[in-house]
């Protein structure tokens, strides 16, 4: 980075490697032994000659030097020559000068980072040592921040914010975000137009990217990438500090304190106390809700991306809630703002199984509610739906608490009393028969119940002939006197068999 850097002050010739060594200290060469990370300057080809045992160091020379002069054991170091000569006092003066800017304008960079300055503040800051233009922009290719100059001139070099669409969605750009943890050049191949890229994360999400023109006057790339990293560095903390602060002010809204009171049932709310904390917001009383519940799939995966899902959904799905109760993640939708979203979906219904995917999550939706005082109900419904479908239907992602109403009644039901102890007669008559002597009346029973006890159907799933099951189906009312007429008698039959089903799961 020193190089690149010193590149404005003086040109330079690059004569073997450019890694970027890390640089600790600089002095003039007077030793055949150089130590690690030390930048030294030397006068001429000759103070290298006398190095027999390499390490990781830098070295400047101060004057023009043929590249094959270079001795063979120290081929591969950073080494760089001023292409016209310079005495090694006046270009170890320029250095230190180099070096006291940097530290300087680092200090500057982090009081304008830690004092949440606004992007303009700090890009001004970072324009003084990185002078190509650049942008920063979300995940949805939407501009968050720029250098001023980026709009500057439409024709040439500058980031023109136009294109950023056009490089991102480039083949393999895209595909292969996650590859790239650190400053990268995108193409990665020598053509005219080349961009500087650092991806930020957070946890394993993509969030936003600076991109910056590259330095085509300079082939130092990796001089280059060092100065993005510092430049990233502290964008990032502006970036964190302000997303951070959305969503810890969101979580502390009235609105969200109430919800959050509400739902627990930790304090005697009643509809008088609501109203008028909603009348201050966009919200009604009568509005149509619904409850969704996030779960994570560890505790690591909720630290890491909880923060971020929460802005993502009051972001993307304008006027909704979003709740960090862990281990869980409480979203409520309000349906009169119902499609807009970024997505335009017609029904939040199908905006759940985008984010299940897009968050690798599971989630339990509610019913939908008449009005806010139904949301303690919905909560309750999501929870229920997410509990019970992971146990009934563990391949599925996201449960729907209308497809698990039954299974919701029945674990009611056995919460208090025994299971066995809850089945219908005729229903334990038929398990000890099946038992007995090896039938399989039990499951004749629940096919029937399955067809909606219609006898060609259930004949059919057995599959057997439709007079074989009217056999069958006799013997069953005779072991068991179930009346099949009776409506009462079989929603009970129905609570057993699910009764049954959920002890064996």
């Amino acid at each position: 980075m020193l190089f690149y850097l010193f590149e404005k002050k003086q040109r330079l010739s690059y004569l073997s490697g450019g890694s970027g060594s890390f640089v600790s200290s600089v002095r003039v060469l007077d030793t055949d032994s150089p130590e690690p990370d030390f930048l030294y300057i030397c006068g001429s080809l000759e103070d290298l000659d006398r190095i027999t045992k390499p390490v990781s160091c830098s070295f400047l020379l101060t004057g023009p030097v043929e590249k094959q002069s270079i001795p063979e054991q120290l081929r591969g170091l950073d080494i760089a020559c001023v292409t016209e000569s310079t005495p090694v006092v006046k270009v170890l003066q320029d250095v230190f000068a180099l070096i006291l800017s940097l530290v300087n304008w680092d200090i500057r960079l982090n009081n304008a980072s830690f004092e949440g300055t606004e992007y303009a503040n700090l890009f001004k800051i970072i324009r003084e040592q990185f002078t190509m233009p650049f942008l920063l922009h979300d995940r949805n290719f939407g501009i968050i921040a720029y250098s001023q100059d980026s709009l500057a001139d439409p024709k040439r070099e500058l980031v023109p914010i136009e294109r950023v669409n056009e490089i991102i969605m480039e083949e393999g750009t895209v595909h292969k975000i996650f590859e790239h943890r650190e400053p990268y050049i995108y193409p990665p191949f020598p053509c005219e137009e080349r961009w500087l890229c650092s991806n930020f994360f957070s946890g394993n999400h993509f969030e936003c990217r600076f991109i910056a023109a590259y330095d085509q006057s300079s082939p130092n790339i990796n001089g280059q990438l060092e100065l993005l990293k510092i430049c990233c560095a502290y964008t990032g903390k502006i970036f964190i500090n302000k997303s951070g602060k959305l969503i810890d002010k969101r979580q502390n809204e009235e609105l969200h304190e109430l919800i959050r009171s509400y739902i627990q049932q930790s304090s005697d709310l009643t509809g008088q106390d609501i109203i008028p904390i909603i009348k201050r917001t966009d919200w009604q009383i009568q509005d149509q809700y619904r409850v969704v519940i996030f779960r994570m799939p560890d505790a690591m995966e909720f630290k890491n991306s909880s923060s971020y899902l929460c802005r993502y959904l009051e972001t993307d799905v304008i006027h909704s809630c979003a709740l960090i109760m862990e281990p869980l993640i409480i979203w409520i939708m309000n349906y009169r703002f119902q499609g807009k979203t970024k997505y335009q979906f017609g029904d939040y219904r199908k905006v759940v199984p985008y984010l299940v995917r897009e968050f690798n999550c599971k989630a339990g939706m509610s019913n939908k509610m008449g009005s806010f005082m139904g949301l303690r109900d919905a909560y309750t419904q999501a929870n229920a739906a997410l509990r019970l479908g992971e146990k009934k239907d563990p391949h599925l992602w996201c449960y729907n608490f209308a497809d698990y109403t039954m299974e919701y009644i029945t674990d009611r039901l056995t919460s208090e009393l025994s299971p066995e102890n809850m089945l219908h007669p005729g229903v334990i008559a038929l398990t000890e028969y099946d038992k007995q002597n090896g039938t399989e009346y039990l499951k004749t029973i629940q096919y029937f119940s399955d067809a909606r006890y219609n006898m060609t159907t259930a004949a059919a799933r057995l599959p057997v002939h439709r007079l074989t099951f009217l056999r069958r189906l006799e013997k069953i009312k005779e072991i068991s006197r179930i009346d099949f007429e009776n409506s009462d008698e079989l929603l009970l039959i129905q609570l057993s068999l699910n009764i049954l089903g959920a002890s064996k799961n």
